[in-house]
């Protein structure tokens, strides 16, 4: 974060290769997340089930095994497009999680996967560790995406670091 406040305190010029470099990334990742989510659908339509959304599998994904209020999954990840109180409820009515009130505070509801999730997300994960050895026969490997996460890691670091500090902090 030092790296980040000092570049902050410059003034900030940004030539016009890194203007267009800026926009290109986000089309990629855009790009990237929908081709994912779209593949995650065709996946989950391959196995014979067309009432889980790919959004849904990936909020069973980031709930793994644990049992959390309701609240906390969107802490969990970014659900950009969707609304985690609805995808809950259909997925508590097609039995994909578990939901139960607290027994110490009746406004908390906690919320685990199902069994049934259990196995759905096992055929999925299958169906991805295939797609793994693609992309490693492809020369795509852990190490390499490794890297590129550490860099957008950075990338994200320093863009969630501006927006609080520069825009959010500063009383606009």
């Amino acid at each position: 974060m030092y790296i980040i406040k000092e570049v902050l305190k410059g003034v900030m010029v940004m030539d016009k290769n890194m203007k267009s470099t800026l926009i290109k990334a986000n089309d990629v990742f855009s790009r990237i997340s929908s081709v994912f989510m779209e593949i995650i659908r065709l996946e989950i339509e391959r196995i014979g089930v067309y009432n889980l959304t790919a959004a849904q599998y990936i909020i069973l994904q980031h709930l793994g095994n644990d049992r959390i209020p309701v609240g906390d999954l969107s802490l969990r990840s970014s659900y950009f497009g969707t609304n985690i109180s609805y995808n809950v409820r259909k997925m508590v009515e097609n039995e994909y999680i578990i939901q139960e009130k607290s027994q110490h505070d009746q406004r908390t509801h906690y919320v685990s996967i199902s069994p049934k999730s259990k196995e759905l997300i096992a055929k999925i994960d299958q169906a991805l560790d295939e797609h793994g050895d693609l992309l490693h026969k492809y020369g795509i490997d852990r190490k390499y995406f490794e890297e590129i996460l550490s860099s957008i890691g950075k990338v994200d670091d320093f863009w969630t670091y501006t927006l609080s500090s520069r825009y959010r902090g500063s009383g606009r």
